[in-house]
């Protein structure tokens, strides 16, 4: 994608304390020598250690009933540890991410259960009440909004024309109470994540405004998050649509590359990689349409680790294009300058060099095919503007 009171009350351990609550006890018994650490925080780091041990589910290359069953039996060990961690030490050095750890075991827990957040639901509802801080404040807020997920029963899906299972669309009250998590809690290290979910969905709604109120939401709230320059970087490739588009780099060959300098033909730039094979099938259906349209100029943008690897995938698939490759895969500096997430990602600039739009799959192609529809520039018809996007060169 894209990264958890000292008044607790555990119904549980009123019928019984668990075995790992009588261990830690044991652990925290006194001792006599005065130069050793003290015995409590001795106890508690061997007892924190072992719930660290009880996050791992186990390889997942053994029978999928097996790996099931190990990771079922470890979530409730964990869960176990951490009700006598919370319970020993309420005020201890690990006490919020015990917290975080708590509640994401819990949901856990129902998932692999398949059953309702019902247990969840009942310690979000006691950390609400009674938070030993904000920090808790933070986690309970976030897991309730998670469990408003299981509240609306899924849609019912068509009679006559199957669906996959799990496919729901946008939740209205759920993107409301993101908003207003968002409103209350903007130092939550939820927040950039819930604000990622936000850009995307009003994305997908074409939502321009709400797109610069979020990342400008980010900018304020958690400048250095890397989610705030990805935003950014998104937003200013949805300003740059119909804006002049200007890409340099010195390619592969030791060429100095401008496409401002080719302005007359259309422009496509490939984002891509040789070990992705939607990728590879991508700059296949490029070459053809390059072969059959000889007035497209095709630039690569390359995220392959070494030109070794790069020169191998472009002999394979039988390109020439000049290729920008920094050696820094998904650090590539046009990578972070346009908030690309994923590959390929096709970019078409039409023959005044302004930005036709940005897309992935094998959506370019319309927009190719209408860009060579456009009416070409007049011979004296002045040059665009320079570009406005922050410039890569190689």
């Amino acid at each position: 994608m894209p990264p958890r009171t000292s008044r607790m009350s555990f119904a549980p351990l009123r019928r019984g304390l668990p075995a790992t609550l009588v261990l830690a006890v044991l652990l925290a018994a006194p001792a006599e020598a005065q130069t050793a650490p003290a015995p409590e925080r001795d106890a508690e780091g061997r007892l924190w250690a072992t719930i660290v041990a009880l996050r791992d589910p186990g390889p997942a290359t053994q029978p999928f009933a097996n790996w099931f069953d190990h990771a079922l039996s470890r979530a409730a060990a964990r869960r176990a540890a951490l009700r006598s961690y919370l319970t020993i030490y309420p005020g201890g050095r690990h006490r919020d991410e015990a917290i975080a750890l708590e509640l994401d075991t819990l949901f856990e827990l129902a998932t692999l259960q398949s059953r309702p957040p019902d247990e969840l639901r009942q310690r979000i509802a006691e950390l609400r009440q009674n938070p030993p801080n904000r920090a808790a404040l933070h986690e309970a807020a976030y897991w309730e909004l998670i469990c408003r997920r299981y509240d609306s029963p899924p849609p019912t899906a068509s009679a006559t024309q199957p669906t996959p299972a799990d496919i729901r669309g946008p939740d209205a009250d759920l993107l409301a109470g993101i908003r207003e998590y968002l409103r209350l809690y903007p130092d939550s290290r939820y927040s950039p994540r819930l604000t990622h979910v936000l850009f995307d969905e009003a994305q997908l709604r074409g939502d321009v405004d709400a797109l610069r109120g979020l990342a400008a939401y980010a900018q304020e709230h958690f400048p250095q998050h890397r989610i705030a320059d990805e935003l950014a970087a998104r937003l200013r490739r949805e300003d740059a649509v119909g804006r002049p588009f200007t890409l340099r780099f010195t390619d592969t060959d030791g060429r100095d590359i401008d496409t401002s300098a080719g302005r007359g033909r259309p422009v496509l730039v490939v984002v891509w990689a040789g070990f992705d094979d939607g990728a590879r099938r991508c700059v296949q259906a490029v070459e053809r349409f390059r072969r059959d349209n000889p007035q497209f100029r095709v630039l690569g943008v390359n995220l392959d680790e070494s030109r070794a690897a790069l020169a191998a995938a472009a002999r394979d698939l039988d390109i020439d294009w000049p290729q920008y490759h920094d050696g820094l895969g998904w650090g590539h500096a046009f990578v972070r300058a346009w908030g690309i997430l994923r590959i390929p990602t096709v970019f078409v600039a039409d023959a005044e060099g302004r930005l036709a739009g940005v897309t992935g799959g094998d959506r370019w192609v319309d927009l190719a095919r209408e860009v060579l529809r456009r009416p070409r520039p007049a011979a004296d018809e002045p040059a665009p503007a320079a570009a406005t996007q922050p410039a890569a060169s190689g």
